[in-house]
């Protein structure tokens, strides 16, 4: 197998990169943690579409499970943990080729977020706070957290985020998985890896299985 490699473009401090599908085809995209753009690349040719010109601080992006390429990203987490503006926002292609991108949370210094989807069909955000404030760099003495919520279809309504898990340092590394049977996430933090399933029911809640109790990074 042999592999071509194409220079597409520059961009400073490209960091998060992703996949969406639009009309049943796959399309890449790819945004900078530092002040700038996320671009969407197409096709054998690999076409550019501008999604967003700024503000950049971009840690990932998750595509809406039903949704025609809609996905959902991390803005404004800049280097270095300069995040206590970071917000969540909902991406999504216009019927001319061109994106509207609008913020749906705003969720300080989160880091990964993910959405995980139930046996019941229900869509549910996840996302996971590096720290809960900073007054420096180095400072960790205000521990992250996990925060969860239902995805509504229509998503010009709220999503309302509960706090499920407290007291996680430096709450750095994320995974998503298949735990006994469910999709899930992986966590991690100093005080170890977690894994976080969502309700199957309606009459069920979210689970916290710790799997590791020794620091973890990625």
């Amino acid at each position: 197998m042999r592999f071509e490699k194409k220079y597409l473009r520059d961009l400073h401090r490209c960091y998060a990169t992703g996949s969406i599908k639009i009309d049943g085809e796959s399309h890449i995209v790819i945004a900078t943690e530092g002040q700038g753009a996320c671009y969407m690349y197409s096709g054998d040719d690999f076409k550019e579409t501008t999604i967003w010109d700024n503000p950049g601080g971009t840690m990932c992006t998750v595509q809406v499970p039903g949704k025609n390429g809609d996905f959902l990203a991390v803005q404004n987490f800049f280097p270095t943990f300069d995040a206590k503006e970071s917000i969540i926002v909902w991406s999504k292609q216009n019927s001319d080729g061109t994106w509207t991108t609008k913020k749906i949370l705003d969720l300080p210094y989160v880091h990964r977020f993910d959405i995980l989807t139930s046996k019941n069909g229900v869509n549910y955000f996840i996302g996971a706070t590096l720290c809960t404030s900073k007054e420096f760099k180095d400072d960790w003495s205000d521990p992250g957290k996990i925060y969860v919520g239902v995805i509504p279809d229509d998503l010009n309504e709220p999503i309302e985020l509960k706090v499920i898990k407290e007291g996680l340092t430096k709450n750095h590394g994320y995974c998503k998985t298949i735990w006994e049977g469910n999709e899930s996430s992986v966590i991690t933090s100093e005080e170890g890896a977690f894994v976080v399933t969502p309700p199957q029911d309606e009459n069920d809640d979210w689970t916290i299985k710790q799997i590791l109790d020794r620091p973890i990074s990625d």
